[in-house]
Order: structure tokens, then sequence, then C-alpha cells
């Protein structure tokens, strides 16, 4: 019988297939299905038919309704364990709820307060580590510029010992001591050429047929 605790006399399914086995404390009878041969009720509930024909619907967790047809998805939740300002909130789904705070309160440590005393005792260290930030990134962008200036710094005295040490190399062998008024690099190079070109033999003027030219006539016949 519903609401009373006893044997369940109906465990055993003692009625026909086509009967409802009614619980009535220790005992039972067989109803026909009369309204609930159909399966008139929805969402997994239990159809209780009557003798009268008629019949009820026990609805399932979250469902009510005459056929246990709408759906309640907080009809059973309790959402006052953490405070009076939570609500409950459903996905849409069977079982699938829970508990949020109210428009205007916020959920500090499971617990939900509203939003101005919550902005204000965050509020103060908030302001600190937004200053603290701020100071580091300042501190560090000035330590970035002055290590690009200190490195081209440290390039260009680089680049200026080299190029001193180039001069030093190279003023010599253009500024080196003259040689029968030639500077070194003429000089060796008069050397050098001398030393490559093959020695030709000197005519003998007084026992060789010399033919010596004019170079005035010859540059007027070369103008013919």
């Amino acid at each position: 019988m519903p609401g009373c605790r006893g044997n369940d006399v109906c465990a055993s399914n003692p009625c026909p297939h086509d009967q409802y086995c009614n619980d009535i404390w220790e005992k039972f009878e067989c109803i026909p299905l009369g309204g609930c041969a159909s399966s008139p009720c929805l969402n997994q509930a239990s159809c209780i038919p009557f003798n009268n024909g008629s019949y009820a619907c026990s609805c399932s967790t979250y469902y009510m309704g005459n056929l246990c047809e709408t759906y309640i998805p907080c009809l059973m939740v309790d959402c006052s364990t953490k405070g009076t300002n939570q609500v409950c909130v459903s996905n849409g789904l069977p079982g699938g709820t829970t508990c949020a705070c109210k428009s205007g309160y916020f959920d500090l440590n499971d617990f939900c307060v509203p939003v101005s005393v919550a902005t204000a005792g965050i509020g103060w260290w908030a302001y600190v580590v937004i200053g603290l930030v701020g100071l580091l990134v300042f501190a560090l962008a000035i330590w970035c510029v002055r290590r690009r200036y200190f490195n081209l710094e440290q390039k260009g005295e680089n680049g200026n010992l080299q190029n001193r040490k180039k001069l030093q190399t190279i003023t010599p062998k253009l500024n080196g001591n003259n040689t029968n008024g030639r500077n070194n690099s003429s000089y060796e190079f008069d050397t050098i050429t001398r030393t490559q070109l093959p020695s030709l033999p000197r005519p003998d003027i007084l026992s060789e047929d010399v033919l010596i030219v004019d170079e005035e006539a010859f540059s007027n016949y070369a103008e013919c």
C-alpha cells in the first residue's frame, strides 16, 4: 500500500500479465489494466489502474503532470546548503542541475555574497598587484633600452678599433720610404716586372748595321 511499509506482496507478480497487482497491506488484488493497457504515462512513470477503469500516473523524479509530461529539473534540488542567495540552474537534461548565485551576487569561497562586498574585499590587493606588474614592466623596458644602447655602443667601439688596426696595417705600405722618387708599391712593381721579363741582347753598333730612324719623319709618314 502506498505510504505504508510492509512486505512487497506484488514482488512475485502474482497477477496475470493483463492485470495490475494492487498492494493493500499484506494482501493484493488484481485489477484489470483498463486505461493503463495503452501505457499512457510518460517518462518511465508507473500507471496505476482503478476498478472503475480510470488510471493515475506515478511520476519519476523531475517530472510532474497527469501523464508526467512536464520536466521540472530543480524539483528535488536543494540549493540552501551554501546560503539563501543561490538558485537551481538546469542544462535541460535529467539530473543536469547545479546551484549558482543569484543575479547581483558573487561566489566567494562557496558562499554567495553581494558583488559590492566581493569587489570591496578584493579591490585593495588587486590594485597592489596591478601596480607591481606595471612597475616590473616599466623596469624591464628601461633595462632593454639600456642593454640595446650598450650593445650598439660596444659594436661601434669594436668597429673603430678594427678600422684603426686596418689603417695601421695599410699606412706603411702607402706612405713608405721612397726609392729614386718612387713609392714602395711602384718600386716593388718595377722590381717584379724587371725580374720576370727576359733579358734581350743589345745590338752592337760597331759590328752590326743599325738603322737609325728619325722620329719626325716616321710620324709624318704615319700621317699619310
